[in-house]
């Protein structure tokens, strides 16, 4: 789930705002933010991916599964790039089994179904 504004979830019309907090120029309390997609995208950043990923939180793995065609970027040089993530991911979600439990990278085409 990207970073959103709530307030139209919570409240059922539009918020009379003028949308800094899009822009992160100010702190509002409907607007959510989501470390995963936060960090996922730092991540996805670093490793100069510039090709859609997708995650999924795989409850028959009962682990985060992360789909993309360049898999080795993810991983990193003996694993360093992935323990890196895989401990910051750890630590912004404490609660989150499915993190908790490792993050699986699988290889697809460039289409996902």
């Amino acid at each position: 789930m990207p970073n959103w504004c709530m307030y139209e979830a919570m409240h059922g019309i539009q918020p009379d705002c003028n949308g800094v907090c899009k822009a992160g120029t100010a702190i509002c309390q409907y607007f959510f933010v989501d470390p995963v997609t936060k960090i996922i995208g730092d991540w996805k950043r670093e490793v100069h991916v510039n090709t859609p990923i997708l995650w999924v939180r795989d409850r028959k793995r009962n682990k985060l599964c992360l789909y993309t065609t360049r898999p080795g970027y993810f991983i990193g040089l003996h694993g360093s790039t992935y323990q890196k993530y895989h401990a910051l991911l750890k630590e912004a979600m404490p609660n989150d089994q499915f993190i908790q439990n490792g993050i699986d990278i699988i290889e697809c085409d460039d289409g996902i179904d």
